[in-house]
């Protein structure tokens, strides 16, 4: 099951040797390991587009064997920075706020991630950038140039005065606190390759937690902090 931020609840599972996803009122999509996605819907074409682009294409991605992180992204200096939240905490108006400082919008809330003897490298799909706050919503696409994964910040809102931005999490912790964030089409049949993809990324990524006032004011102060690891 995979809550979206529309509302929808998309059930994954394999039978007859193709990956189904269903998304009730919408459609229901059908695809093996390669090739095209075929669907079935009645919806209007714009409903399942944006579907398409929000939702069902990282689950896709990573039935595939790709790992998707749910998470918004920018390019700084050394790499992809990508932020971690559940819906509402922030990610797309913080990557949106980001890129009005002039950093490359890189994902929003799909960050595909592949294993390299040389490190972690980022993914691209395309998106819409769809800050919560009066900033108009975007649609970005990047080519399919992979870009190298600097860094990850878990978005904690809480009381916070001011942003404070943690020290590196060690592994372990670092491991338990993505793994609410993972995409997965089939946690029955995918649970030990999941994890090791997700084992793998946080012994070669740092993984920071930031915790600041859920304020459309302090959006700008937050984003500040955040540059800290761009720059």
């Amino acid at each position: 099951m995979w809550p979206t931020n529309s509302g929808l609840l998309l059930q994954g599972y394999r039978a007859r040797g193709l990956n189904w996803l269903d998304a009730p009122g919408l459609a229901v999509f059908r695809f093996g390991y390669e090739g095209p996605v075929q669907f079935v819907t009645e919806a209007p074409i714009e409903a399942l587009q944006s579907a398409w682009i929000n939702s069902v294409l990282p689950l896709v991605v990573q039935a595939r064997g790709t790992q998707v992180l749910h998470a918004s992204a920018v390019v700084g200096r050394e790499g992809v920075v990508a932020f971690c939240g559940t819906s509402g905490t922030g990610k797309s108006t913080l990557a949106a706020c980001l890129a009005e400082r002039g950093y490359s919008a890189f994902a929003d809330d799909a960050l595909p991630y592949t294993v390299h003897p040389d490190g972690i490298m980022a993914q691209a799909l395309p998106f819409t950038l769809r800050p919560r706050d009066p900033r108009p919503a975007s649609m970005y696409g990047r080519g399919p140039q992979p870009c190298r994964l600097q860094a990850i910040v878990i978005l904690r809102p809480d009381e916070a005065s001011s942003p404070v931005l943690t020290p590196p999490l060690r592994p372990a912790a670092a491991l338990g606190a993505l793994m609410p964030h993972a995409y997965c089409f089939s946690l029955d049949e995918a649970k030990h390759e999941l994890v090791d993809a997700y084992a793998k990324l946080v012994s070669q990524v740092p993984v920071y937690e930031l915790r600041y006032p859920h304020d459309p004011a302090a959006v700008d102060s937050t984003a500040g902090v955040l540059e800290e690891l761009l720059a």
